[in-house]
């Protein structure tokens, strides 16, 4: 019940980019005794910093001749990203609570942020953020939700609804000249011809002029649930909660279409016929009744045991329609019941210090193969939930002034099974489920502050995740390897420094050094020798300063410092995915400095 308005807004310059800005406001404000309203909205651009220069060249597998290069184009993963949020709290009575919330958010971008590297010794191919695209390749995305809660206090219990339905749109291009352009530029260069070979006749005259290849897609997904929770108040003896869960959500790839484009453009070559045309929708519904008690044995333990038993329901429909490789027609269903569960027993050695234990399993859901008609006996026509369960112990303690420091440490182990697959049966794609895998590992977590306005904190984790069974063929795993993108060792350091610098100023400054470890890509992603590609470590450095005067906030910063191409993925080894035997990569954001102002216009 407080009016407040706050507006922030930055400018920053990436290393090998350029300028970047954003701006955001909130303002907040009571209607009246019993409700209030809060809107906030954000913008945001990001530089890029990839480019692409015109290089490799592509040719005519029938003519020998130069179709055309890659694209001449500097920062073209631009990121421009938009939205804000509106929320209304309403108390018409003590005990009755309700909140209403929509949001939104847009995302559009240039294209990726992969650049090529060198296969063998993972180093950029050439020297910079270089990606090897022949067309553009922007996306689009619109996010939307909205929701209400109620909370009421019926007296022996109180109980709470979550409603909310949201939807998702993803306009998105990619470029696909390299993997097939010179293939469909020699069919099309037959005309009608191409017949004559027993090749598909994409054109009804010869097509003598340079085409691109350009992956058109739209995915989209609508999303209801409703959760409903029952609770106990606080008792010194017994607590209890149950609940029922629901979501229905309508997924659609519509289209998803690969057309022959004019090189070097996403413009569609209207006299070249679509090399394929797929349209796939799903849903997926799920209803779910879940309930925990937690049991006060002493003042100082206690032991909190939970299940949720979950039934979900699929459908699948794919229309595929390809001169290349033939018309599909796929409509698959699966339905699938599971139950996970929790047991957590805790004890507290003191008021500032516990000591815990849970198990806990979880799931994620199996589904339907989209098999298409007439496929050869045999393909599973369903896949599992693949599952988690979890073993952790864990202490927590703080001091007796619990400014003072405090500490966290955690040791746990996971085995995960029926893990969910990609292979191939009969010669079709399928998702499936392999054997197991574990995970052994540490976690550690504090804080200490020796003087006023200083606080040092660090966090770290130690995590050792491993295949127990083969993978498939095509997964490419054996028992023992590494999971892949875990790495063995991880932590952060932190320092903040607040200080008065004269009765209507105060200063700040601090810095963030992050590690993270060693981790192998993919399973698939092997060298000549047949070992696992070996990503390296990498450490990234942040630092800040600022003054506060009044309602008012400067702060500079410098994220990654020292400009680390710490790469965070990695793929396409095998040395036929990308132009000139690249393979491709993604790295931190190059280093950011910037400028911040926050106002604090209200109260």
């Amino acid at each position: 019940n407080t009016f407040e308005m706050r507006g922030q807004a930055g400018i920053d310059d990436t290393a090998h980019g350029g300028i970047g800005y954003n701006a955001a406001a909130v303002f907040n404000a009571p209607l009246g005794k019993n409700a209030a309203v809060r809107v906030d909205g954000f913008y945001r651009s990001d530089h890029g910093y990839v480019d692409s220069i015109g290089n490799n060249p592509i040719f005519n597998l029938l003519t020998g001749a130069e179709l055309g290069r890659t694209l001449v184009a500097k920062n073209f993963n631009d990121r421009k990203s938009f939205g804000g949020r509106a929320s209304v709290l309403f108390d018409p009575t003590n005990n009755l609570s309700i909140r209403l919330t929509a949001f939104a958010q847009n995302l559009n971008s240039g294209g990726g942020n992969f650049f090529d590297i060198n296969p063998a010794t993972l180093q950029s191919l050439y020297g910079g953020f270089v990606q090897s695209v022949y067309q553009p390749e922007p996306t689009h995305i619109k996010y939307r939700v909205y929701y209400g809660t109620a909370d009421w206090d019926i007296g022996f219990a109180s109980l709470f609804s979550s409603t909310s339905y949201s939807t998702f749109k993803e306009d998105l291009e990619t470029d696909d000249t390299f993997a097939l352009g010179a293939v469909v530029n020699l069919i099309a260069d037959l005309g009608p011809a191409a017949g004559l070979f027993g090749l598909p006749v994409l054109a009804q005259t010869p097509i003598t002029r340079p085409l691109g290849l350009q992956l058109f897609q739209t995915t989209g997904t609508k999303k209801f649930t409703q959760e409903l929770r029952l609770a106990s108040p606080n008792n010194d003896t017994l607590e209890w909660l149950i609940g029922a869960f629901y979501t229905h959500e309508s997924s659609a790839i519509d289209p998803q279409n690969l057309l022959a484009t004019e090189f070097g453009t996403d413009t569609v070559a209207t006299d070249v016929a679509p090399i394929a045309l797929i349209f796939l929708r799903s849903t997926y519904q799920e209803y779910a009744g879940f309930g925990n008690v937690t049991w006060h044995i002493t003042p100082r333990a206690d032991l909190t045991v939970g299940g949720r038993l979950a039934h979900n329901n699929q459908h699948a429909h794919e229309v595929l329609t390809s001169p290349l490789i033939g018309d599909q027609l796929a409509d698959d269903k699966s339905s699938e019941s599971v139950f996970t569960y929790s047991v957590a027993p805790r004890y507290e050695l003191s008021k500032h210090a516990s000591v815990y234990a849970r198990v806990a399993s979880g799931f994620r859901p199996g589904g339907p193969n989209v098999i298409p008609v007439g496929s050869p006996p045999g393909i599973p026509t369903t896949y599992k939930a693949d599952r988690l369960t979890n073993w952790e112990l864990g202490l927590k303690a703080e001091a007796p002034d619990a400014h003072l420091w405090s500490i966290e440490l955690a040791a746990y182990h996971i085995d995960w099974k029926d893990i969910q697959l990609f292979e191939i049966v009969n010669q079709i794609g399928i998702n499936a489920n392999g054997g197991k895998a574990k995970v052994n590992g540490l976690e550690f977590s504090g804080a200490l502050r020796p003087v006023p306005g200083l606080t040092l904190s660090s966090n770290g984790a130690y995590t050792n995740a491993k295949l127990k069974d083969d993978t498939p063929p095509l997964t490419g795993g054996f028992r023992g390897d590494p999971l892949p993108w875990v790495p063995r060792w991880s932590g952060a350091l932190h320092a903040d420094y607040e200080f008065p610098l004269n009765p209507r100023m105060g200063g700040f400054v601090g810095g963030s050094l992050a590690y993270i470890g060693k981790r192998n890509a993919a399973f698939n992603e092997r060298n000549p020798d047949g070992s696992l590609v070996r990503i390296p470590g990498y450490t990234e450095v942040d630092l800040r300063a600022g003054v506060n005067v009044g309602r008012f906030t400067v702060e500079a910063f410098a994220r990654n410092l020292f400009d680390k191409r710490g790469l965070t993925d990695a793929f396409g080894f095998n040395g036929a995915s990308f132009p000139n035997g690249a393979a491709a990569a993604a790295a931190i954001r190059p280093r950011t400095v910037g400028l911040t102002l926050t106002a604090n216009i209200a109260p």
